[in-house]
């Protein structure tokens, strides 16, 4: 448990848990409440599709393990990545070519409208890029 205050009240809430994708698959939304992304046992390219864009998912992608492979990181169909304040587009992939250890990105569902949201994620280390448009 971590001590937290939220509007101005202290509580205590759960550590985030550790996600590894050692080869492609899906991030539930369930973690995508606060959690870390890993890559631990990645050996071959990954891709991990996202699920929808939701309120208040936000989590952090923070890959320790070098491998000379790709980790992306794919929007649920008709969703959009806005990578550092730009997007190319719904449906485009944001990932890093090569795994540097210690390339991080965190991800937050931003509303984007009445019952719409989109994600925005802002590269903490690493050399991350957009799926060209």
């Amino acid at each position: 448990m971590m001590r937290v205050i939220v509007n101005g009240v202290p509580r205590q809430e759960p550590l985030p848990v550790v996600v590894n994708f050692a080869a492609s698959g899906s991030l539930s939304a369930a973690n995508m409440a606060g959690n870390v992304i890993g890559n631990v046992g990645q050996t071959g390219d990954v891709a991990v599709t996202l699920a929808p864009a939701f309120q208040g998912a936000h989590f952090t992608v923070a890959l320790g393990v070098a491998v000379a492979k790709y980790f992306r990181l794919i929007p649920a169909t008709g969703d959009t990545i806005a990578l550092d304040g730009s997007t190319t587009g719904a449906n485009k992939y944001v990932g890093i070519a090569s795994v540097t250890k210690y390339a991080e990105i965190r991800f937050c569902a931003v509303q984007t409208g009445a019952a719409t949201w989109e994600w925005s994620a802002v590269t903490v280390l690493g050399t991350f890029a957009q799926e060209a448009a």
